[in-house]
Order: structure tokens, then C-alpha cells, then sequence
């Protein structure tokens, strides 16, 4: 079991016009308990990891995570601390991040020109590194095998990811995706499976695969539960 650990929120710059966590109205997870008890916010935490055996934190958000450096180096301190067997897991869209205590950085690549700004910036190393290729007209299967010619290694992680509606129900998301998506069987999947290439059909299936810790301090079951 994975526990998605989920940043405080403001506007995301990169803007991607697929992100299904991107929010079209007031955010709904205005307690943010880590600013106002951090006691408790990390009690949760803690307690949440233990309580659910939890395998690996994985860094995210309903923004992009690395806009807040001093709660990602916290709570990376506290699961160390607590949980040094845990694996820590970011997930991001920002190449130029500098490289905190983790286990592993996986970068979101939306088309090509995405890959090669990560490659030229070289923030990574191939221990740590897994890339999610975001799979649409935008990048099709033989951009991503264009890419992996470029930088395949065993010790990375590739998966490939079909986008899902947004949980909120996001009219110009759910249209781009609509406009932009390719049929699943246009994928050579023995392909991708000899290359050990992951292909998630369905990244917003939480069941039996990972929990939700948002920044009110409180664990939910998926990303469209709403606080109560």
C-alpha cells in the first residue's frame, strides 16, 4: 500500500491542460493543519503510515509539489526518522528541481520537447529516476519508443499513464482529453512488456493500490471525496 502525500496548494505555473488535479473552483482544503498545528499534522502523518503499513510515500499534489521546499524537506525529515525502511517517491513536472532526500524522482513528460528540458538540465541520476509518459496525440507510442532509444536503462521506471477525467468534473479538462486521447489499443503492449515498460490504464483506481493524505491532516479514499 502506497500513501500519496499531498502538498498545500496555489496556482500551478506549468498550467498542463490535461492535469486532472487541477481545481475549477474554491479549493475545498482550505484547513491547512500543517501551517496552523504541526504537532498534529505529523501525528497524522505518522500515524497514518503506520496504521496502513505503507510501502512508499509518494510525493504529489492538486499543484506541483516542489513550490513548497520547507514542508517536502519536513516531512521528508519526520519519515526517515520514523520510517526509515519507507521508500520516498516525488512526483513532479519541474526539471529544474534540486535533488532532495528521496529515493526516487519521477518526471511527467507530455510530448518530447518535455523529455530533452529534463535531459539538458540533468537533475536526476539513474538510480533515481522513473518517467511517466502522459499518453495522448501529443505523445504517442512511437514517441515514447523514440524517446526510450535515447535514455532506456533497466534501473529506471517507465510507465506509461492514460489520462482520466478530472474527479471535479473539469469542463476544459475533460474536453481536451476527450479531443486528445488515443485508443488504448493503439499501444503495442507486448512491446512496452519486453521493455518492462508499465502501462496504467487507470492511475485514479485507489482501491487496494494507495491511501490519500491531503494537507488538512486527514486520509481520504480517492480524489474526488471532498472534505467533510
Amino acid at each position: 500500500m502506497n500513501l500519496q502525500l499531498v502538498s498545500p496548494y496555489k496556482t500551478c505555473p506549468f498550467k498542463c491542460p490535461f492535469c486532472c488535479a487541477a481545481i475549477d473552483r474554491d479549493y475545498p482544503w482550505k484547513d491547512n493543519l500543517y501551517l496552523t498545528d504541526k504537532t498534529e499534522y505529523f501525528q497524522n502523518l505518522i500515524h497514518a503510515i503506520k496504521s496502513n503499513n505503507i510501502k512508499t510515500v509518494v510525493i504529489t499534489g492538486d499543484t506541483e509539489p516542489t513550490l513548497f521546499e520547507e514542508w517536502m524537506e519536513e516531512c521528508i525529515k519526520i519519515i526517515r526518522a520514523f520510517f526509515p525502511k519507507v521508500t520516498i517517491e516525488l512526483q513532479t513536472k519541474n526539471y529544474n528541481t534540486k535533488v532532495f532526500n528521496l529515493d526516487k524522482i519521477r518526471y511527467s513528460i507530455a510530448n518530447q520537447d518535455d523529455f530533452y528540458k529534463m535531459l539538458k538540465n540533468k537533475k536526476y541520476t539513474n538510480e533515481k529516476i522513473g518517467i511517466t509518459y502522459l499518453y495522448s496525440a501529443s505523445l504517442n507510442w512511437i514517441d515514447i519508443i523514440t524517446i526510450l532509444t535515447n535514455v532506456y536503462n533497466t534501473e529506471m521506471q517507465h510507465t506509461i499513464k492514460i489520462l482520466q477525467p478530472s474527479p471535479t468534473g473539469n469542463i476544459d479538462i475533460d474536453n481536451w482529453i476527450k479531443n486528445n486521447s488515443i485508443p488504448l489499443s493503439s499501444i503495442s503492449k507486448e512491446l512496452f512488456k519486453s521493455l518492462n515498460v508499465w502501462i496504467d490504464e487507470n492511475c485514479m483506481d485507489t482501491n487496494g493500490r494507495y491511501i490519500i493524505f491531503r494537507i488538512d491532516g486527514k486520509i481520504y479514499k480517492d480524489w474526488a471525496e471532498l472534505p467533510a
